[in-house]
């Protein structure tokens, strides 16, 4: 049965805003406000932990048709907020367990529905990420910057763990890394050794380094890993630094001898495409 929703707002901090219907999880939320290009997927979208802290438009006109099957990239939502132009209450898919609004209140999460996410998402990509609150009636909570805190760290495995595999040896230091960064890995027979985001992975036998994407500044990790750890990024950058690179991946040689390439993506993210 539909949730019964109520009137709710987006409100930007260039002062323009946007109303609709609050559905999932009624609650007022602010964060980084982005947006997501893609047909499909807002299942795997939602639970990417780069949009940690991050309230997420999606342009495709109708999102939640095929409901929520086990299609994730990790164990929650870490959306903020989802915005949408039309949200489905009904849903047809195979393997799909319950409805996106459902799912969303069952995660604590509010949605905006009846925007005009096309309109949105043009201001963004020409104004840039903004900040913006989702207010849930006369709820109103100030502006909040995600990117002011280190996100990564309530994202990052807290141990070690080994995956083995039957060919070479690679770290994936995990700064939000999603669970199909980890899939395409071992399914390509490589024994995966999944770190701490500052983990001091430089006595490990390995030969390729993985630096994961992930949410927020990558400005902070080398603020708090300093403090955080005796190994901070800014040290293991540098011991990885490219002596050579091939078809854009780094290669060098770290200060045990061990062959090593680094490949690091942006953690922030402003806009996806299919």
């Amino acid at each position: 049965m539909p949730l019964q929703p109520t009137n709710a707002e987006l409100r930007l901090e260039d002062g323009s805003s946007a109303m609709g219907r609050l559905c999932g999880f009624a609650k007022s939320v602010a964060g980084e406000v982005v947006f997501n290009t893609g047909m499909v997927g807002y299942t795997e979208a939602l639970t990417d932990p780069s949009y940690s802290g991050q309230i997420l438009v999606l342009t495709y006109p109708l999102v939640g048709n095929y409901g929520v099957p086990p299609a994730f990239e990790s164990e929650r939502i870490h959306a903020a907020a989802l915005v949408v132009s039309e949200l489905a209450y009904e849903y047809s898919h195979a393997e799909a367990e319950k409805s996106l609004p459902r799912w969303l209140e069952e995660q604590g999460v509010p949605c905006l529905a009846g925007v005009d996410t096309r309109a949105l998402t043009k201001r963004l990509r020409s104004r840039g990420a903004m900040l913006g609150r989702l207010v849930a009636g006369d709820d109103d909570i100030a502006l909040d910057d995600p990117n002011q805190r280190n996100l990564v760290v309530a994202v990052s495995t807290r141990e070690r763990v080994v995956y083995p595999g039957a060919g070479k040896t690679v770290v994936l230091v995990d700064c939000g890394c999603k669970a199909s960064i980890l899939t395409e890995l071992r399914a390509r027979g490589l024994t995966v050794i999944r770190v701490p985001w500052d983990y001091d992975f430089l006595d490990e036998e390995f030969d390729a380094v993985l630096v994961s994407n992930g949410p927020g500044d990558p400005a902070a990790c080398a603020r708090y890993s300093a403090s955080a750890s005796d190994i901070s990024c800014s040290r293991w950058l540098r011991a990885l630094a490219p002596t050579s690179s091939n078809s854009g991946i780094a290669a060098t040689t770290n200060p045990a001898g061990r062959r090593a390439a680094a490949a690091a993506t942006s953690p922030r993210r402003t806009t996806a495409t299919p």
